[in-house]
């Protein structure tokens, strides 16, 4: 199964982005990142991304790399998976409310 969501939002032609969209199990949310300004394997089952993505929402940082289908969070993330690896989650078998 998919890890990753591709978006169906493009910027101006001049851009060229399609966004990636991943379930986050640290921050319980989803986050994304812009291809072709983020490196990509183009796998979508065992994704690997670089640089780091790093989210930050009011006070709280969500930092971390996708590296073959693993989320490894850095030290300076907010939550219970900070400094851990997990593997990702499929896109379709979970989804958080945008107000949770």
């Amino acid at each position: 199964m998919s890890k990753l969501h591709q978006g169906n939002n493009k910027l101006k032609k001049e851009y060229e982005q399609t966004y990636l969209y991943f379930n986050c199990l640290g921050c319980h949310s989803t986050h994304c990142f812009a291809y072709p300004l983020w490196n990509w394997n183009m796998s979508f089952e065992n994704p690997t991304v670089s640089p780091s993505i790093k989210v930050t929402y009011h006070d709280k940082i969500c930092h971390l790399f996708i590296r073959d289908g693993k989320l490894c969070f850095c030290n300076d993330s907010w939550h219970q998976l900070a400094g851990k690896e997990v593997d990702m989650v499929d896109w379709d078998s979970i989804w958080f409310a945008e107000d949770e």
